[in-house]
């Protein structure tokens, strides 16, 4: 008799190979999920904090944003740009060098839009905690004495 795996057999590893799949599978959509919405709070950090640190050293901010970083924004006009997510732009960052009495707005300010608020992935990332906490600040004023 020749030693060798039955028709059976296979078909058992063949099932519970396929079982372990579709088990292990949305687990891993759900981790990247979660490492896309770490790199986009990161990356609105690092944003904010790159505008602030250009502002306090230059006097000024430039009208590009992403002059002043190294993070990828979209959508970019004059002292605006936008963070994106799987290509929908869920933040909106805009930077003033005057003052704006009439608003209430400071020169050096740094103001945290969220945008796209029925979009399901822009609403769970506005409820993420460290992106909540820079929406909910809505505005940034950098008191600079460089003249």
């Amino acid at each position: 008799m020749k030693k060798a795996f039955t028709m059976i057999e296979l078909i058992f590893v063949i099932v519970i190979l396929g079982i372990l799949a579709a088990v292990v599978i949305p687990r891993l959509a759900v981790a990247r999920d979660d490492a896309k919405i770490s790199k986009f709070s990161q990356n609105l950090s690092m944003t904010i904090t790159d505008c602030i640190s250009f502002y306090i050293s230059q006097g000024k901010y430039d009208k590009d944003i992403s002059k002043m970083t190294n993070v990828d924004v979209v959508n970019k006009k004059d002292y605006t740009a936008e963070l994106a997510m799987n290509d929908v732009s869920c933040v909106k960052i805009v930077l003033y060098n005057e003052n704006d009495t009439k608003n209430g707005i400071n020169k050096g300010s740094l103001e945290v839009i969220p945008i796209n608020k029925d979009n399901v992935i822009c609403k769970k990332l506005h409820l993420i905690p460290s992106i909540k906490n820079h929406l909910q600040a809505k505005r940034y004023i950098i008191n600079n004495t460089i003249n």
